[in-house]
């Protein structure tokens, strides 16, 4: 339920175009220049209450690696997806992206800047209640392992040889009791689409771009609604930083695995599904044109498509097989990139029970890194991946239509 708080905080204004409520159309943004130079005494401000729950089990927690809900977490995910909620108005500015941000979520000053260099933030969050973690993952399964290496000890093929880190870390339990988040904020501002963004993509937590920690918000739809966060695949490439979901001729690049009875169904699939893509990628697949996804397909340490699904690759050698390190010395040693295919487990409640079915979506830019081999096949590489994604029926995903629901 939303109710109406005055501010305690200062205000700032915030010159830029923000979302206007889903009712009146994703697409049309205000100007709230006008409306914020206020007393903060007289500033209002909207609170609203969302439950919260995981559909699978979610890596989260403190400095000691227990299990437990958090704010800091949830409130990256906020700006996270209300960076690519927003793009579409800033008509390709990042510059007024970022000014916006700070307006709305804090931020220090960059780049010399002095009047203003702070800024507190207008959104705040509040938990209650919470409990710690109580979850533990058998780490002997092959297709979890796959998609959780770190947090469940093992090696990045499944094998079942643990690596020197046999820590075991309690994971928040999918399904259990919900937990309450309060968000404040100007009432003036409408974070109803980044939640939803975050309804349907959004997951918290280590390992969350592998689907762990898929979150679920109880109050709005899972059924994916046709999305104004759309750019053609091509153009998407001209930023660095994940900003769209992308689309080709076919369709919007998202896809969906069948429904299953359990999250831990969904998982194994997607398990299957990365190693696939994943070996495809690497170009070692029977019948692969070699060259096509590597650069100098006999050496190590040579550019590869798998390197735009995520690095460091991890891949350890076999025994009594030579296999490339993936390894780029072009690199720096703590060269880290997220993939852009991201997984999530959506949950939906149909005839009386709990059903789950995967996502696969893909938030396409070009690599924060140089290297150049990668920059230009980048396109041809994920064109082949898509297809892969299309057309392998052994994968069995297809396509995800956006007013599609999970049952269909």
């Amino acid at each position: 339920m939303a109710k109406t708080v005055q501010s305690l905080f200062t205000v700032i204004p915030l010159p830029v175009a923000l979302y206007a409520p889903p009712s009146e159309g994703l697409q049309r943004f205000r100007s709230v220049a006008d409306t914020t130079q206020i007393p903060w005494y007289k500033q209002t401000l909207h609170r609203s209450t969302y439950s919260l729950s995981f559909n699978t089990p979610a890596f989260l927690g403190d400095a000691e690696q227990f299990g437990g809900w958090r704010t800091p977490p949830i409130k990256a995910l906020l700006r996270f997806w209300w960076r690519i909620a927003s793009w579409p108005a800033m008509e390709g500015d990042i510059a007024r992206l970022r000014e916006a941000e700070k307006a709305l979520f804090g931020g220090i000053g960059q780049n010399g800047e002095e009047k203003n260099a702070a800024q507190r933030s207008l959104v705040q969050l509040r938990l209650e209640p919470w409990e710690d973690g109580k979850l533990t993952i058998d780490n002997t399964l092959q297709s979890y392992s796959y998609l959780g290496y770190g947090p469940l000890g093992t090696d990045t093929e499944g094998s079942k040889e643990q690596t020197k880190d046999t820590r075991t870390r309690n994971a928040i339990t999918p399904g259990s009791r919900h937990t309450k988040l309060i968000i404040t904020h100007p009432a003036d501002i409408d974070l109803t689409p980044t939640l939803q963004l975050i309804q349907w993509f959004g997951t918290l937590g280590s390992r969350s771009a592998n689907g762990w920690g898929s979150l679920h918000i109880e109050e709005l739809q899972t059924a994916v609604s046709p999305l104004p966060v759309e750019s053609n695949l091509k153009a998407c490439f001209s930023h660095n930083w994940p900003h769209t979901i992308g689309y080709d001729d076919t369709g919007l690049l998202i896809w969906k695995t069948p429904v299953r009875p359990s999250w831990e169904q969904a998982m194994k699939q997607l398990a299957q599904i990365k190693k696939s893509i994943r070996t495809k990628a690497k170009g070692e697949a029977d019948g692969d044109d070699v060259t096509h996804f590597r650069s100098e397909p006999q050496k190590d340490q040579t550019a590869a498509g798998v390197h735009l699904l995520g690095y460091p690759v991890g891949d350890k050698p076999k025994k009594g097989k030579h296999l490339p390190t993936w390894k780029l010395a072009e690199w720096p040693d703590d060269a880290r990139i997220t993939s852009q295919l991201r997984f999530k487990v959506i949950r939906q409640h149909h005839n009386g029970k709990d059903q789950y079915y995967g996502l696969i979506y893909h938030l396409p830019h070009s690599l924060p890194i140089e290297q150049p081999w990668l920059q230009a096949n980048q396109l041809s590489i994920w064109q082949a991946l898509h297809k892969e994604l299309d057309s392998n029926t052994q994968l069995n995903v297809q396509r995800f239509t956006p007013t599609q629901q999970g049952a269909q």
